[in-house]
């Protein structure tokens, strides 16, 4: 079966090295079937790739030259420049020919596309236009594939995760309308791996210790605990250490499926808890300990030694500091040499000693999660491990605003 796939694809792997594409690429082979990529897809990745690789390289590029201004012992290379255009050419080699055994064919058939029909679909909001009646681009993408399919007469996949295709998970109810009951067999797939399931044999069910043979519990263990880590700022941003204490991984399920050429894709499935501890600051009010200003009004009258006994509210803002003075002894004097008039005052404050002492407070804090990995098997031997999926499921304690947006999430 010939398979269509959309520019996100692409863009998600652009080497075309993850446990999915190679796994893809194996059952092309295997089959002799084509990679179909419509025109308007291949134009588009063009388009934005250069935005895809710019982002990494500029954070990589500014941390490295960071790193590098901080060592001393230690010398870093500093990152090459980007060269673009080189990348794009590479790019659209990669396109054209995505493995020594895979190639792929661009899909040019802008004839068989009515511009009538584009614009009817988008006028009549016919998916996979919008309800503003866009994404004309996706509509020409869809008919680029469905008349391939038509005039072919043999079965061609589509792969795409835009949900402008699709309600739910299935192809949208106007969609299956266009293959005509069935007569063009095109399918629709919202990702790579649900097709590579569909179209392998039944896959082989693996207990606990086959799949942790493909990959140790420690492992896993470790990969959780790796990822799980980007959600605490979502969760415990008030705290300002957390501290895994334990950590426990449940198993769930594994599969092996066979795609021929020897190689296999395997999912295993496992529940995961990180135990934790949790410092979070306690502001206490802030505090001018042992203040002993020397205030001069005018010339002949002065304040000496003063020390607050009392509660002083104070606001310090010409300084950037904003609080409440919180005094420590009692006043014990104030002399004047001659009376003042208020007039004539100048007020001076000489070297004021600030001091403030947070207190933490201690808690404890458990996150739970469901995470999926893609595996790929050549010869018995696991060559790629992959995250498919990571689903925070519970946030116990830590913050009062532990999951804000409401469970679950993923990543």
């Amino acid at each position: 079966m010939d398979v269509a796939l959309d520019s996100n694809e692409f863009l998600s792997d652009p080497r075309m090295e993850g446990v999915r594409f190679q796994t893809l690429l194996s059952y092309l082979r295997k089959t002799q079937s084509d990679l179909l990529i419509p025109k308007i897809v291949l134009d588009e990745v063009i388009a934005r790739y250069p935005e895809r690789i710019s982002e990494p390289h500029n954070r990589a590029a500014n941390a490295v030259r960071l790193l590098r201004s901080l060592l001393l012992a230690t010398k870093i290379p500093a990152i090459p420049e980007l060269k673009v255009d080189r990348e794009i050419a590479a790019m659209k080699r990669k396109l054209k020919k995505p493995s020594p055994h895979v190639q792929s064919v661009v899909l040019t058939n802008f004839g068989d596309v009515s511009v009538q029909e584009v614009a009817r679909r988008g006028i009549e909001r016919i998916p996979p236009a919008n309800a503003k009646g866009e994404e004309l681009r996706d509509v020409m993408i869809w008919l680029m594939v469905l008349r391939r399919a038509e005039k072919s007469g043999e079965d061609v996949a589509f792969i795409s995760n835009d949900e402008h295709f699709r309600e739910g998970v299935e192809l949208h109810p106007k969609l299956k309308d266009d293959l005509q009951g069935g007569k063009i067999k095109l399918h629709f797939y919202k990702a790579i791996d649900d097709f590579i399931k569909a179209h392998a044999p039944a896959p082989r069910q693996l207990i606990e210790d086959e799949a942790y043979q493909l990959r140790s519990k420690q492992f896993l263990l470790d990969l959780f605990e790796i990822e799980a880590r980007r959600f605490f700022p979502r969760y415990w941003g008030s705290a300002t250490e957390v501290e895994i204490t334990d950590r426990k991984l449940k198993f769930v399920q594994a599969a092996l499926y066979d795609v021929g050429a020897g190689s296999q894709y395997g999912e295993i499935e496992v529940l995961g808890t990180l135990y934790a501890t949790l410092l979070t600051p306690e502001y206490s009010p802030y505090m001018i300990a042992n203040y002993k200003p020397e205030i001069t009004f005018g010339q002949k009258a002065e304040i000496l030694g003063a020390q607050f006994g009392k509660p002083v509210f104070a606001d310090l803002t010409q300084s950037g500091w904003i609080g409440m003075a919180q005094p420590l002894e009692e006043l014990p004097s104030i002399r004047f040499a001659e009376p003042i008039t208020v007039k004539s005052v100048a007020f001076q404050v000489n070297e004021p000693a600030y001091s403030f002492v947070p207190n933490k407070k201690r808690g404890e804090a458990t996150l739970s999660g469901k995470m999926a990995i893609a595996i790929r098997v050549v010869s018995n031997r696991v060559t790629k491990v992959e995250l498919e999926r990571l689903e925070i499921t519970e946030v116990k304690a830590g913050t009062a605003a532990a999951n804000p947006a409401g469970l679950p999430e993923t990543g």
